[in-house]
């Protein structure tokens, strides 16, 4: 389950990296599109970077990742709310699956599963490709 909310807190912040960077290619003020631009590549590569040290088991990784979930979920909420009149199809499309993907990352980091799989932590040392010694036979 692990793997699972790390895979989707990539795609969630990959996801986030093209909306950057769309939102700074197609707007027409430049200094706007600069400041959005900046931000949502700064967002996107924390959720990718926290998506990563998740799949390498970091315990603080999963603390952040909740963090960063909840509000997420909760904010695309509310923007979908206050934007209902003036959307595109294709932007509500994407805020639906940013919404999507918040929601299945807040439900797959507090499942007990995943912080079970915290406390079982293999040990570095005894991995055959950390050791000195050969790999196993198959």
């Amino acid at each position: 389950m692990v793997r699972v909310a790390g895979a989707l807190i990539i795609a969630y912040g990959v996801l986030g990296l093209l909306g950057a960077l769309a939102v700074a290619f197609l707007m027409q003020d430049a200094a706007t599109s600069r400041r959005l631009g900046i931000g949502g590549i700064l967002g996107g590569s924390l959720w990718v970077w926290v998506g990563i040290k998740l799949l390498q088991r970091r315990r603080w990784a999963l603390i952040l990742g909740r963090v960063l979930a909840v509000p997420a979920t909760i904010i695309l909420v509310i923007a979908l709310a206050a934007d209902r009149l003036a959307l595109d199809p294709a932007v509500l499309v994407l805020r639906l699956v940013q919404i999507s993907l918040a929601l299945a990352i807040a439900i797959a980091l507090f499942l007990p599963v995943v912080s079970t799989a915290f406390k079982k932590r293999p040990d570095p040392t005894q991995h055959w490709i950390t050791s000195r010694t050969s790999p196993p036979a198959p």
